[in-house]
């Protein structure tokens, strides 16, 4: 229960330090998909959040 809290606590910390310059605009979307289809819906909530975050950072782009 702890390993996956930490891997999931790492996981979202990585994304959130990565630049938006340097990180492909898909790996949000893949990070997604790939939490619904293990089923977590904590996980997915988390990672809809940063899916959205830079949906919005790619619109202000424009």
């Amino acid at each position: 229960f702890l390993k996956k809290n930490y891997d999931i606590f790492l996981r979202k910390a990585v994304m959130d330090h990565i630049s938006d310059s340097f990180l492909e605009t898909n790996v949000p979307l893949l990070v997604l998909i790939e939490a619904a289809k293990s089923g977590n819906e904590k996980e997915v909530k988390e990672y809809a959040q940063v899916f959205r975050e830079h949906a919005n950072k790619l619109v202000e782009g424009i």
